[in-house]
């Protein structure tokens, strides 16, 4: 769990987080990291959006 996330993102900007999504890696926990990510209740839903989709999206020009 990032525990600092809610802050750093409000530090330096949502603009600067993806969600990593490229599975299988031994510390994955798939879906379920996702999930409680979406579910986080300290975390803008706008921002959540950014982490999950829009700033890869962005950044990979999709």
């Amino acid at each position: 769990m990032e525990t600092l996330l809610p802050e750093v993102a409000r530090h330096i900007g949502d603009d600067h987080f993806l969600f990593a999504s490229d599975v299988p890696h031994w510390d994955a926990r798939f879906p379920e990291n996702l999930e409680f990510l979406e579910s986080r209740e300290d975390i803008p839903e706008e921002s959540l959006r950014k982490i999950v989709y829009g700033n890869a999206k962005r950044l990979f020009g999709l």
